[in-house]
């Protein structure tokens, strides 16, 4: 059966293939004749070709969407919403992934001129003189949803992402978290020197430093996980003492180093007299880590008295456990080893022991190494229940970042939001799925995929219009991460 042509279909409908093509493409037309085409086109089976069309107008009716992720949930909406705005206007789109590298960038940017599509909206994750310059030179028109420089020539949509971390730093000091770490992708990328740009603002706007700073060899979620460990390291070491105060990792393991020598002689005594004062009267109910005795508790290693003190969190089995507290330079931590951290589970302090070891150990790490099962450094110590890392807030560059961190905090036996609070960027379908539901900067990835396919629909119409340069303001969604 040979294939209905527009010839066919003009027949049946008893009208003129000028009147069938008018109707096809969308053109003015009275109802009836309109009835009469549709009609006709649904009997027959009736399908435009394309090709033709393309040879007679001069167009594709295609366009391009080029990211460097299209697995990134924030793409996927951003897809969405340019698709939602180009088929409207009779155009399909075509999705495309460049990959992180700047030079398969400027090979997709040239590869335009073999006329697969009428324009190209790309978000390039890495920007050079080589993308300026291919961008500038190309074939169809181009729009950029990111940061280029004005001589490109290009109409950009943007997020304001310094202003989103403002948002996410102001929302953590209102909830008293002012120890806050930045956990970045590449700083060599668009998107994370913006917002490592806008994490030093931001914090500079409330007088505070970064406790920590570490760098992710990607976006993903499973960079989020390998990095986890780095920074917990960075900011590990720390001690809760009495008052609410944090040390260190540098100053607890100083005052380890010298507890270790003024106690090495009297560890057996003092974890004898620690036995004795948590048998007598130890400080609250089981499961409690005690009041007194989590200044002088194993994490610490601290000073030369502290080793055994009775608040070993109450137990008086874990005060008979010096030869846990006695290894490898923690002489002083008799009385106190992992065994007597009676109110933590037994999987939590052993993951923090591991903790403190990795803070403890090769203070020269390279940064964060790819790995797709991160785990912590061993040695020999122990880690009080009232250890924690010496922030009390990490924001994110994006979701998949914040999400594979809670993983890694989860791992360790810290509780988001009440030891570590997270916020994450982009506000993905990801920050809702995740556990607990992610507190997230709203960068508009939604509205600036909509007004970048309008730009471009604006541009193939006339592209002798003056580039426009529009910036998406942020908003913050609060849940469950943070307090």
């Amino acid at each position: 059966m040979s294939r209905p042509t527009i010839a066919g279909v003009a027949r049946a409908a008893g009208v003129s293939v000028a009147s069938v093509s008018r109707v096809l493409n969308g053109l003015p037309a009275t109802e009836e004749m309109t009835e009469r085409v549709r009609r006709a086109v649904a009997e027959l089976g009736y399908v435009p070709d394309a090709r033709a069309r393309s040879l007679k107008v001069g167009r594709t009716f295609q366009l391009t969407l080029a990211v460097a992720d299209v697995g990134n949930p924030v793409y996927v909406t951003m897809m969405r919403a340019v698709e939602e705005v180009v088929s409207a206007a009779g155009y399909r789109l075509v999705v495309t992934t460049t990959g992180p590298e700047v030079v398969d960038e400027v090979a997709l940017v040239q590869g335009m001129a073999r006329g697969y599509a009428d324009g190209l909206l790309i978000s390039p994750i890495r920007v050079d003189e080589d993308l300026v310059k291919a961008i500038r030179e190309c074939e169809v028109p181009v729009v950029v949803a990111g940061s280029v420089p004005s001589k490109a020539g290009v109409d950009t949509v943007r997020a304001n992402s310094p202003k989103g971390m403002l948002l996410a730093v102001d929302h953590l000091v209102a909830r008293g978290r002012t120890r806050i770490a930045f956990l970045n992708g590449p700083a060599d990328t668009v998107p994370g020197a913006a917002r490592a740009k806008g994490f030093a603002e931001a914090l500079k706007a409330h007088n505070l430093e970064p406790v920590a700073l570490v760098e992710a060899h990607d976006f993903t979620f499973t960079a989020g996980r390998t990095a986890g460990p780095e920074l917990l390291k960075s900011g590990a070491g720390s001690e809760r003492r009495p008052g609410g105060t944090a040390a260190t990792s540098a100053s607890s393991a100083a005052s380890a180093s010298s507890a270790a020598s003024a106690s090495s002689a009297a560890s057996a005594s003092s974890a004898a007299s620690a036995s004795s004062a948590a048998s007598a009267g130890s400080p609250g109910s089981p499961g409690s880590p005690g009041s007194a005795g989590s200044a002088g508790s194993a994490g610490s290693a601290g000073s030369a008295g502290s080793a055994g003190s009775a608040g070993s969190a109450g137990s008086a089995g874990s005060a008979g456990s010096a030869g846990s507290g006695a290894s490898a330079g923690s002489a002083g931590s008799g009385a106190s080893g992992v065994s007597g951290v009676s109110g933590a589970s037994e999987a939590r302090a052993a993951a923090l022991t591991r903790l403190q070891g990795a803070a403890s150990s090769d203070s020269g790490s390279e940064g964060a190494r790819a790995s797709t099962s991160p785990s912590y450094p061993e040695r020999a110590g122990a880690v009080s229940s009232s250890f924690h890392p010496a922030f009390d807030a990490v924001i994110c560059a994006n979701d998949l970042l914040a999400v594979g961190l809670m993983h890694e905090l989860a791992a360790a036996g810290l509780d988001v939001p009440n030891d570590v609070a997270v916020v994450g960027m982009d506000d993905s379908e990801l920050a809702e799925q995740s556990f607990p539901p992610l507190t997230s900067v709203n960068l508009g990835s939604a509205e600036r995929g909509r007004r970048a396919a309008e730009l471009l629909l604006a541009r193939i119409d006339d592209n002798d219009r003056t580039p426009r340069r529009i910036v998406v303001q942020p908003s913050l969604s609060i849940r469950r991460s943070t307090p």
